[in-house]
């Protein structure tokens, strides 16, 4: 005799996660059929909650720099990102490249428009990302000179870096001034007297577009006193040989510089209504470090070659030349040889010039 199968539909929910799933009762027979009741969830989708943060949010990068982003996913125990730049999966070299672990590489040239947006996507629940903005500026690298004398006439500052255009222009301590654009890698901006009117340190950046870019500091020292000793530089080019023993008497070569205050040579004696030529060989003499000759009251002399004025000697030791005269109505005696950092600061003591009759 046969039997109608009666077919039998429980819904039951599990903990924890309260899923629901079908049991079916056929007959004698019952059978476990795992299928999603109506109006539940069955675990497919992404978890709840889930939230992405990003550090720093808007940031300047100067164009082939690195800035390293830090992202954060809350609500998963997935904690994987994907980045992304302009929405372009690791970006590209046109609008920089940002790795894995979020570091992004400025691209070499300034793209239209210079700003860039920086995403990290959690692999989580993909609607959840987070973004920065990235300004991107060219790049100030050094200066020439680095250092000048307040109150100083106007002079050309010649500014290297990269990535610079015909639009670019130079500020001075925050202030536009002409600019002549020479290359992608230099310029040369017109700084004026009242730009030096105050001893201290003046920031010089580059304006590229609505973007400065990263400042460097240009050393404003203060006026001192003019001795009866004045020196001035003496070499027109760069990377020459100075021969150290070929250059006529009488001069003071210095085969290594004294640092701080520990004398580096005897003394060179000068007539009065005289010149010689002065010679300071070591590694404290570099472009950059300037120089003062102190008179016979305590006042001194200020000279700071331009980096046409360095070379060096046929053993490859760094050297400038100074042409030294000494004032007719000089008082004789010992005149000081210091050599100073950009920020007036001792950095060698060389000895020094005897004035005589």
């Amino acid at each position: 005799m046969s039997q109608k199968l009666k077919r039998t539909e429980v819904c039951i929910e599990t903990a924890p996660t309260r899923r629901r799933f079908h049991l079916a009762v056929l007959g004698f027979a019952s059978l476990l059929a795992l299928a999603g009741c109506g109006g539940g969830t069955n675990g497919s989708g992404p978890p709840a909650g889930v939230s992405v943060t990003l550090s720093p949010a808007t940031v300047s990068v100067a164009i082939g720099d690195t800035q390293q982003f830090t992202a954060t996913v809350s609500g998963s125990s997935n904690a994987a990102l994907t980045w992304s730049v302009n929405d372009t999966a690791g970006g590209s070299a046109a609008i920089g490249t940002i790795s894995n672990a979020g570091l992004y590489t400025a691209p070499d040239n300034l793209p239209s428009p210079g700003t860039v947006t920086v995403k990290a996507t959690s692999q989580a629940d993909v609607t959840k990302s987070a973004s920065a903005v990235v300004t991107l500026t060219v790049k100030v690298s050094a200066l020439d000179p680095i250092v000048t004398l307040q109150n100083s006439p106007p002079f050309v500052l010649r500014i290297f870096g990269r990535g610079f255009t015909s639009a670019s222009g130079g500020l001075v301590g925050g202030t536009n001034r002409a600019t002549t654009f020479v290359s992608s890698t230099e310029l040369r901006v017109d700084v004026l007297s009242g730009d030096t009117a105050n001893a201290g340190l003046l920031p010089v950046a580059v304006q590229e577009g609505a973007a400065a870019s990263n400042p460097l500091e240009f050393s404003v020292v203060p006026q001192p006193l003019q001795s009866d000793v004045i020196a001035t530089a003496g070499l027109e080019t760069t990377g020459v040989d100075i021969p150290v023993l070929a250059i006529s008497s009488p001069t003071l070569s210095l085969i290594a510089v004294g640092i701080g205050d520990t004398a580096g040579s005897v003394g060179l004696s000068v007539s009065r209504g005289s010149a010689v030529q002065l010679l300071l060989v070591g590694q404290g003499v570099v472009p950059g470090t300037y120089y003062m000759i102190d008179g016979a009251s305590g006042e001194f002399d200020f000279l700071q070659p331009v980096a046409a004025d360095f070379g060096e000697t046929t053993d490859g030791i760094p050297a400038v030349q100074l042409e030294v005269s000494v004032s007719p109505s000089a008082v004789p005696g010992v005149r000081n040889i210091m050599v100073l950092n950009v920020s007036g600061e001792v950095a060698a003591f060389v000895g020094g010039i005897l004035v005589t009759n």
